[in-house]
């Protein structure tokens, strides 16, 4: 239950609020009207961020990804024994891939998926290294001189089962994203946001990509319904997402969904 009060401190209009154990001291935005949503939805931020600074001490993990209400990809840490048959998977279809090569940094994480949102067409597997990707990756795929120092240290690589085609997952942080790209979602926070484009060994790039956001629930809700999309989990599941995905077309503007991502401890 949450309860709270609130008082003027030099002038400054403070909530406190207690929900179980949990304290909290806040000030409340000028010219906020309903003060009972406002306390809820901070409440709600404040555990969501609880939860990612847990989760982010996370080793052996996996995500379960969520569109359209639907599950439709697991992402699972490669030491987990679950993950084997996965693993055998992509060295049955890649042989130039030895379990060694998989599990050669235990933060690395593969998964299936198959057409459920382009630019993916057919069945295929991911696998997610927790590195930077070398300059020899990034020259493989052409794009060695796109990213400069706005890199991420990790990346995927796609498997088309059906194609045998690899494609790299390249993880970048522009400083403004509204300069960066086209046509980027228009969201309250890009801030903390982070990308992720489709490369191709021919040079060519997807013009889908991933804009991922750290955001509640509740906001996630709203903003969803503001752009016509569905919210991403199903109405069974009421666990906080960890993180967000914004499929959007940089060429067009076009939105394709959300996906959202619900983390679980496997140690």
């Amino acid at each position: 239950m949450i309860e709270y009060t609130i008082k003027i401190d030099n002038g400054v209009e403070m909530a406190r609020i207690v929900e179980g154990n949990d304290v909290y001291e806040v000030p409340i935005p000028i010219g906020t009207l309903n003060k009972t949503e406002w306390v809820y939805n901070k409440v709600e931020e404040f555990k969501y961020y609880e939860m990612l600074q847990s989760q982010s001490l996370m080793v052996t993990y996996k995500d379960n990804v969520y569109m359209n209400g639907e599950l439709v990809r697991t992402d699972i840490n490669v030491m987990v024994d679950d993950a084997a048959s996965v693993i055998n998977q992509l060295i049955d279809a890649f042989p130039q891939y030895t379990e060694q090569d998989i599990k050669d940094n235990s933060n690395n994480v593969i998964g299936t998926y198959g057409n459920y949102r382009p630019p993916y067409n057919n069945n295929s597997i991911s696998l997610y290294r927790f590195e930077r990707p070398s300059q020899d990756l990034l020259n493989t795929y052409k794009c060695g001189n796109m990213y400069d120092n706005i890199i991420l240290d990790w990346y995927g690589i796609k498997h088309d089962l059906s194609t045998l085609d690899i494609s790299a997952k390249i993880v970048f942080k522009p400083e403004d994203c509204f300069t960066y790209f086209n046509n980027p979602p228009n969201i309250n926070n890009t801030n903390s946001a982070f990308f992720a484009r489709i490369h191709n060994v021919d040079g060519t790039f997807s013009d889908w990509v991933d804009m991922y956001v750290f955001e509640t629930n509740a906001y996630m809700k709203e903003y969803c319904q503001s752009i016509g999309k569905p919210f991403p989990l199903p109405d069974n599941i009421t666990q906080q997402c960890w993180i967000y995905s914004i499929i959007f077309n940089d060429v067009t503007g076009e939105i394709n969904n959300v996906k959202g991502y619900i983390r679980q401890n496997l140690a």
